[in-house]
């Protein structure tokens, strides 16, 4: 794949992307989960969040390389041999380092042990492996199953295979005698005694089977609507496997619709989803789910708009979903595989990806998605015709909690007078449309109907700019009669520019002065007098911009009421984050009191898996401003750099910690 398509590709199970070297641990870590797992590629030089080329100085590259191959060599075990390269895309150098799916499992962090040290891959992230993780990897390494395991102090005489027997021969065409279990491996001799598999125990009814494998089951449900809160119908199959996907799909024909064409004379009836499809994921689900998880079951929900399948267990390393037609064939249950062959429920030879992918060429209606959620895997039928209404029946009920009863006289009157008659009938509908979806992501966690009075000063803050900028370049009384057929068709970002310079200076001053009235009515009552003044004065646009990128669940009051104007007049004029005392700047000020520490390093510190770009935001205007520094300021991009507190930081951190 090209550099220019492989930068807009996701992160995930097999490839991971770094601004610069990551640090020993965290390197460690994702070369033992791919090694682990599937392999994978991880890429130095790319920053991931925005995702953009930054590149690698190039005469730093050949000792970065030496840095990684010692810290893999060092931190890893068993031995893992990484394919380490350069590349360029327009004179910017980055390092692409190659893991191969490992053969000598599991592979682990070696001052860690493996049951501390090893990890694998779920998703984007490394996870810490647990016991029955690492038993199934030991597993691989010696190529066996779990439903090939035997089961200790259990007997063949104490499983109820009746039900079992009669299935097999009545799929099978064979005679039942007692060779078969033999034959199947369902059973195995251990010093003179023959003892049964686990797959044995999985075919078998009764109370042994529910005692070993509680969670050997498919739960059915079919939901009221687009959303899991309310239930229509649900049923638990816990009869054993071989069974289980019949009557799975017994269920889901039984909530699907079916309709009837007539051609000429004839009648053909057809299902709203490809059926095949379906009953072929449900085979699946049940022979290939990792039965060795514990606490986790088949899942079959169907809703107005789509039905969905999961699985316990990840893909295996060998089949890739993007491509169903290439007769894909692996097996996870060695035992339990070959019994489903003979019973004629799967025919080993990969066709079963082949007969979805073929079934959904005769359905365009239905889209066909599937994801590695956690440890277990997901198919998706959606139908196309229901995404708007879904989106639109999820969207309405946010426009009407950012638009709260309080704020409505405050805001209409402003402009929906004056400005809405010049609006073409058909345009509203777009302008709804257009600022709806925009404001949903940053107010609706801020804003709660009943507008909570410790939230109004943090409101003023953060949505009063944002809303101002959506009202002014959506709404313009002076649109120039050639712009407007281009903005019914399209609100392209080109435009919106051109359109806000076309507000009217008196409508943005009205606006501003309704706006600014409503919220300064809502600050806290609770303050005492002859802070408001103070309070007025140091919410400057630099401290709002603190304020927006850090936002604070509570306003704390008493903190508020005990400020004191303690700070030098430099830094009044840039920095008033102590009116947050525990916001984003306080924190990672506090981080680099302790230590040099470098921004993955900080961000480690604060919780974070990864570097975010608010944390970056701040860490250059810390920069900026003067309270932090670079450790090796002669070279900004050594690999060793770090940041460190200034004179002025310190004096910062502690006038804004005082009482």
């Amino acid at each position: 794949m090209k550099i220019a398509e492989l930068i807009y590709q996701p992160e995930g199970r097999r490839l991971e992307f770094k601004e610069s070297i990551p640090i020993v641990a965290d390197l460690a870590r994702t070369i033992v989960a791919f090694a682990n797992d599937s392999g994978g590629d991880l890429y130095i030089g790319i920053r991931n969040e925005p995702r953009e080329l930054t590149g690698v100085h190039e005469d730093i590259l050949f000792k970065l390389e030496e840095q990684i191959s010692n810290i893999i060599n060092d931190q890893c075990y068993p031995i893992i041999v990484p394919n380490i390269s350069f590349q360029s895309v327009d004179d910017k150098h980055f390092i692409h380092i190659h893991i191969y799916r490992g053969s000598n499992l599991p592979y682990y962090i070696k001052s860690k042990g493996i049951s501390g040290g090893t990890y694998i891959r779920v998703g984007s992230s490394n996870r810490l492996a647990n016991a029955e993780i690492i038993a199934e990897l030991e597993r691989q390494k010696r190529n066996i199953s779990f439903d090939s395991e035997l089961l200790f102090d259990q007997l063949v005489e104490h499983l109820n295979i009746a039900t079992f027997k009669t299935q097999y021969c009545d799929k099978s065409g064979e005679k039942w005698h007692d060779s078969i279990l033999r034959k199947l491996d369902l059973i195995k001799e251990f010093q003179g005694t023959w003892l049964p598999t686990n797959a044995l125990a999985l075919f078998s009814d009764g109370d042994l089977r529910k005692r070993f494998f509680p969670y050997a089951k498919i739960e059915c449900a079919r939901f009221k609507g687009i959303s899991s809160e309310e239930f229509i119908d649900q049923k638990t199959i816990d009869v054993n496997i071989a069974f289980q996907a019949e009557e799975a799909y017994e269920f889901v024909l039984r909530h699907i619709n079916k309709g009837a064409s007539v051609k000429g004379v004839y009648t053909s009836s057809h299902w709203e989803y490809p059926i095949k499809a379906i009953r072929e994921a449900l085979r699946n689900a049940v022979v290939h789910r990792d039965y060795s998880l514990s606490g986790k079951d088949i899942k079959v929900a169907i809703y107005d708009d789509m039905v969905e399948i999961t699985s316990p267990g990840l893909l295996l390393p060998s089949i890739d979903f993007n491509e169903l037609d290439a007769r894909q064939s692996d097996i996870r249950n060695k035992i339990i595989a070959p019994v489903f062959k003979k019973m004629g429920v799967i025919d080993q030879w990969g066709n079963g990806l082949k007969l979805i992918a073929d079934e959904l060429k005769g359905y365009p209606q239905i889209d066909f998605k599937w994801f590695e959620k956690g440890l277990q895997f997901q198919l998706q039928f959606i139908k196309k015709n229901n995404k708007q209404k879904k989106k639109k029946f999820k969207l309405q009920p946010e426009l009407e909690v950012v638009f709260q009863p309080e704020l409505q006289p405050e805001i209409q009157p402003s402009w929906q007078p004056e400005l809405q008659p010049e609006l073409k009938p058909e345009l509203q509908p777009e302008l709804q449309s257009k600022v709806q979806p925009e404001l949903q992501p940053e107010f609706q966690p801020e804003l709660q109907p009943e507008l909570q009075p410790e939230l109004q000063p943090e409101l003023q803050q953060d949505w009063q700019p944002e809303l101002q900028t959506e009202l002014q370049s959506k709404v313009q009384p002076e649109l120039q009669p050639e712009l407007q057929p281009e903005l019914q068709q399209d609100w392209q970002p080109e435009l919106q520019t051109e359109l806000q310079s076309k507000v009217q200076p008196e409508v943005q001053t009205e606006l501003q002065r309704e706006v600014q009235t409503e919220l300064q009515s809502k600050v806290q009552p609770e303050l005492q007098p002859e802070l408001q003044p103070e309070l007025q004065i140091k919410i400057q646009p630099d401290i709002q911009l603190y304020l927006l990128q850090e936002p604070q669940p509570k306003f704390k009051i008493k903190q508020q009421q005990e400020f004191k104007p303690v700070l030098q007049p430099e830094l009044q004029s840039g920095l008033k984050s102590e009116l947050l005392p525990e916001s984003l700047i306080n924190l990672v000020l506090k981080a680099l009191n302790e230590n040099l520490l470098t921004s993955k390093e900080i961000s480690e510190k604060l919780g974070q898996k990864e570097i975010s770009g608010q944390l970056r935001k701040v860490i250059r205007k810390l920069h900026g401003d003067g309270l932090v520094e670079q450790s090796i300021p002669e070279k900004p991009n050594h690999p060793y750099q770090k940041h460190k507190l200034t004179q002025l930081g310190l004096q910062f951190l502690k006038n804004g910690n005082k009482k």
